[in-house]
């Protein structure tokens, strides 16, 4: 018989610290969460709350948004949705938090968004059999509690108007129609497999394992043009086997291929995979956002620097190979001692890219000024992050090596395509140099 839940009273011993009252906490309890319905995108609602003038809920999917099973592993999907239908703009910045009785956090997200009438968005992700296990000590009597902590972004002039009644008008939900779609087996016209025994460590055991996965052509062809292209000789019914990818790795591409949020955590302990996957099927910005984070979790020293170095070099890794020289310039005296230099081959990139880190710390004595401020780009020595910003601005390819970016920045600045506050005589004269070189690859005219 479960015993009643204990209800806690806070007593304050002392002046309580100052609490800025942006935030606002609240704690959403899913009662008997082990009888929860399981079947394919159950969605359980909670009871709506109001903060900054809108209607909040959690959803959560006892099964998982998009109802995967693998290996016997039951995802569990909480989501923030906003429920008011005013149609005006909700900004808020949110976390969602799943704690087991001690206080530990087990998992989490953080985000900042915009709500546009009813609308979902982010995904905290949590495995069903650690919540029912009893030594994670998650449940208290059969109960998932989940924390929201949520604060308002909106100045208060527009918080103020929020409240104000506005007549409805619903959000466009291709978006979210196109993420319902994932792994639905009824409308999916692809059939992916990947055998156990390939990505099984034990290559003596008999797993024969064939892990299955659905999807759509026509996304895939949006968003993830390699992986598209190994299905153009396929029927709907007739598997395409993966190679060189494991099956979680794999959910998680094709979870950002349809929009959906890749967990922190996924991002922390899988970003080289996800890069070499996202490399091979061709999702460029989730390689690009994959790499973001395995600069961030990788440590660059002398061990390791050479390795890191031809890693990136053979993925196309720029903002990678730049932490790279970043370093030789930093600890250029003990590189020059210990860093094995006839390991890394000869290539223009490797100087060019050394050249920039010197020039960024050259100049780091003259303040702290971005560089999307100023007129005109040095781009032959800017930052990777700045090359892609500008590229990307101009609807160029962002992919690629440091040389690569700058040749895109070149034909962006000859085609005219530029900043309109960029260097009219560096566009002129790269314009002038490339119709001299047409006219000298074309010979003389007879």
């Amino acid at each position: 018989m479960n015993q009643p839940r204990e209800r806690a009273i806070d007593v304050d011993v002392g002046k309580p610290p100052f609490v800025s009252s942006d935030w606002q906490c609240i704690n959403f309890h899913f009662h008997a969460f082990p009888s929860l319905i399981t079947r394919p995108n159950h969605e359980v609602t909670s009871p709506e709350i109001p903060f900054g003038g809108h209607r909040w809920a959690l959803v959560m999917y006892p099964s998982g948004f998009g109802a995967y099973r693998h290996d016997g592993v039951q995802k569990v999907d909480i989501t923030l949705k906003h429920c008011s239908e005013n149609g005006t703009t909700a900004r808020v910045e949110y976390t969602v938090r799943a704690k087991d009785l001690n206080g530990n956090v087990k998992a989490g997200m953080s985000q900042k968004q915009s709500f546009v009438g009813t609308m979902s968005s982010g995904f905290l992700t949590l495995v069903r059999s650690e919540i029912l296990d009893p030594t994670s000590n998650i449940l208290s009597d059969g109960t998932l509690t989940v924390e929201l902590r949520i604060k308002s972004m909106e100045s208060a002039s527009n918080t103020s108007s929020a409240t104000k009644c506005q007549p409805f008008v619903p959000t466009n939900p291709l978006c979210r129609n196109i993420q319902r779609l994932l792994f639905d087996e009824d409308t999916a016209d692809v059939l992916f497999e990947i055998s156990k025994r390939q990505t099984s460590s034990d290559e003596g055991g008999n797993n024969d394992e064939i892990v299955t996965f659905r999807a759509h052509r026509a996304i895939l062809h949006a968003s993830a043009p390699t992986l598209a292209t190994l299905c153009e000789s396929c029927d709907n019914s007739t598997p395409v086997p993966i190679t060189n990818v494991t099956p979680d790795i794999f959910e998680l591409v094709l979870r950002y291929v349809y929009g959906l949020c890749i967990q922190a955590e996924d991002w922390k302990l899988h970003s080289k995979e996800l890069i070499d996957a996202a490399d091979q099927y061709g999702v460029i910005n989730l390689k690009l956002e994959a790499e973001y984070w395995y600069v961030k979790m990788t440590n660059v020293m002398i061990d390791n620097v050479v390795d890191v170095l031809l890693y990136a070099e053979s993925k196309h890794l720029a903002l990678l190979e730049e932490r790279v020289m970043d370093y030789f310039v930093e600890n250029g005296d003990e590189a020059l001692k210990l860093v094995p230099f006839h390991q890394i081959p000869e290539s223009r990139s490797f100087f060019t890219g050394l050249l920039a880190a010197m020039n960024v710390k050259k100049g780091e004595g003259g303040g702290s000024v971005s560089i999307s401020t100023i007129k005109h780009l040095n781009y032959k020595t800017a930052r990777v992050d700045e090359l892609r910003r500008r590229l990307d601005d101009a609807g160029y390819d962002v992919d690629g090596s440091r040389e690569i970016l700058i040749g895109r920045y070149e034909k962006m600045l000859a085609d005219g395509n530029g900043d309109e506050n960029g260097d009219e005589e560096e566009i002129a004269s790269l314009t002038s140099s490339r119709r001299r070189s047409s006219t000298l690859s074309d010979g003389p005219r007879h």
